[in-house]
């Protein structure tokens, strides 16, 4: 923060990464932080992060890039405040697990992979300063805990909702797939088939797309809303990019494209799948014919660039093949 003056005269529009003005007034930072040194700029920042704050960002001189915990719960619960199901006066309860990535470049004992693989750390069980900006963008209390787990890059939340009137589960699909239907990096997975049933962090990971979803418990009156992003792109330096995008004029998605690392199913086999699921979404009132248009030209974008993707590996490897078998010396490792 001590940087921003140079940083303003350097450049017409700044995308800040850290936490110094996510929040809007000096005296949340003297809660949350440690203070603020330069708090005449808090109330002409913008937070970044597009399905909450889209409108704000045309034009903005100063973006602030959300937390990625933040991230993460705010994806998963904003649809539910969007369509009134929620005020801000329920009791939500949020429980995230993130990768060793999130830990910054401090290092320690704690953040080494041979301490750290196959433990479920509570490492911030209370207080963790990431509620601030729930509580402000939100405005809902939310209590938050956050565990360190054997991954190194992503976060998934899991969030404990327990609304003041009854809720279906048509209530639900209608609000996720209505809210998010017209962001490009926002996918609804919620009971499918197969391994990835509700969102799973490995299958974002590498991308800007963030994944949320939810199971309906009645009998305890209770909703449960899963969400997961890869904290290094949606929930950092991919949401930088996509706001300054937004903030430029320019196509929102340029930059961004990237499928993923993990490949999650085949285009051929997933598809089918996504549109039956569609279908009988619209047959039960849960989804429009315009909804069902999006969701069927998402698709077949989403197939396009895996297909393009897989032509440009196979072309990569067949030249690497060609080039070391013209190498004498190297031809053994070809296998």
């Amino acid at each position: 923060m001590e940087q921003i003056d140079a940083f303003e005269q350097a450049a017409d529009t700044i995308v800040d990464l850290s936490a110094d003005f996510r929040l809007s007034t000096e005296e949340q930072y003297n809660t949350w932080y440690d203070g603020h040194t330069s708090p005449s700029h808090l109330p002409t920042s913008t937070y970044a992060l597009p399905e909450l704050n889209r409108e704000a960002l045309p034009g903005s001189s100063l973006i602030a890039a959300g937390g990625c915990n933040a991230t993460a719960t705010i994806l998963g619960l904003l649809p539910l405040f969007e369509n009134d199901i929620l005020d801000g006066s329920e009791q939500v309860v949020a429980d995230v697990k993130v990768g060793s990535s999130e830990g910054g470049t401090g290092g320690g004992e704690a953040s080494s992979h041979p301490e750290r693989t196959g433990t479920v750390r509570p490492y911030a069980p209370a207080g963790h300063r990431h509620e601030a900006e729930i509580e402000e963008y939100l405005g809902v209390s939310v209590s938050f805990t956050v565990h360190a787990v054997g991954m190194v890059r992503g976060a998934s939340a899991t969030c404990h909702i327990f609304p003041d009137r009854p809720v279906s589960k048509t209530d639900l699909w209608s609000t996720y797939r209505g809210v998010y239907a017209d962001e490009p990096f926002m996918r609804t997975v919620a009971g499918g088939g197969g391994v990835y049933r509700y969102p799973e962090p490995k299958a974002v990971a590498g991308t800007n797309f963030g994944e949320v979803g939810f199971k309906l418990d009645p009998e305890n009156r209770r909703i449960v809303v899963f969400s997961a992003i890869d904290n290094m792109m949606k929930g950092s330096a991919g949401q930088a990019v996509h706001a300054a995008n937004i903030a430029l004029g320019i196509d929102e998605t340029a930059g961004l494209e990237f499928p993923g690392l993990h490949p999650v199913g085949s285009p051929w086999v997933s598809t089918p799948k996504i549109l039956r699921s569609s279908s009988r979404l619209v047959g039960h009132g849960q989804l429009s014919q315009p909804g069902l248009l999006r969701t069927l030209q998402a698709e077949l974008s989403r197939v396009s660039k895996l297909l393009s993707y897989t032509v440009v590996q196979r072309q990569l490897m067949t030249h690497s093949r060609r080039w070391v078998k013209s190498r004498p010396m190297l031809r053994h490792l070809v296998v």
